[in-house]
């Protein structure tokens, strides 16, 4: 493996995500009937905690600088990769957090219902066929609080430029070595990757359970030569059952 830097997300996107976050709790909390006891003078007067600590899974988190921004905040991480070398790499970077080696496809069989106040999926589903990443999103849903926030993003791509029918290839990446650290082999792992457009990421958003707050596009191909798309992002927040 070699070590890139996250310069394919814009920094702003973190700040959104705990924005919603705090967002969404403040408009369930306006909802829900109060059952604390009327406020007293002393009550007034006590500390608010500026920033809330929040449960949060980074599902994919390869070498761990998001977990490493989200732990270094106070917020209780729990982070997944299927590549132990990568997860390893975290573990160092991060130690605050915790770490579960396994493939995000069966990570929602460990969770707890409505547990989590967040989870936070940045460059991970697009390495899932596209069937199988609309089941990760469906699956997880129920592990998330009522006003709970997913980030996800996804490669954008025209189907005259993606190979196959269903938008999915296996291509080489440069940053990364098949025998592990400092391997000989750099440039010759292959990863799988899934080409969206905006009307498929819209319709798999809706499909899974989850509602829109905000759906972009970053294109970062002029910042870094092994961007080959641009990418979109989505929020979304988990609302209560009907």
């Amino acid at each position: 493996i070699t070590q890139a830097e996250n310069k394919l997300l814009p920094p702003t996107h973190r700040n959104a995500f705990l924005g919603y976050i705090n967002q969404q709790q403040m408009i369930m909390k306006a909802l829900s009937p109060s059952k604390q006891k009327p406020s007293t003078p002393s009550d007034e007067a006590s500390p608010i905690p500026e920033f809330p600590s929040y449960q949060i899974v980074d599902l994919g988190c390869g070498h761990g600088t998001d977990t490493l921004h989200f732990s270094s905040l106070g917020h209780h991480l729990l982070s997944v990769d299927f590549s132990i070398n990568l997860l390893n790499h975290a573990k160092g970077l991060a130690p605050k957090a915790h770490y579960l080696h396994m493939d995000m496809r069966d990570f929602s069989k460990v969770l707890l219902p409505e547990s989590l106040d967040g989870i936070w999926a940045n460059a991970s589903l697009l390495h899932l066929p596209k069937a199988d990443a609309k089941a990760v999103l469906s699956d997880l849903r129920s592990a998330v609080k009522v006003g709970g926030v997913l980030y996800f993003n996804l490669k954008l791509g025209a189907e005259v430029d993606v190979v196959g029918e269903a938008g999915e290839r296996f291509e080489l990446d440069a940053r990364y070595s098949t025998n592990g650290e400092g391997g000989s082999d750099v440039g010759n792992a292959r990863k799988l990757y899934s080409y969206f457009n905006l009307e498929e990421v819209k319709e798999m958003v809706k499909v899974t359970g989850w509602e829109m707050l905000e759906i972009g596009v970053d294109d970062c191909t002029n910042l870094v030569d092994y961007a080959t798309h641009p990418f979109a992002y989505v929020f979304a927040t988990r609302k209560r059952d009907a």
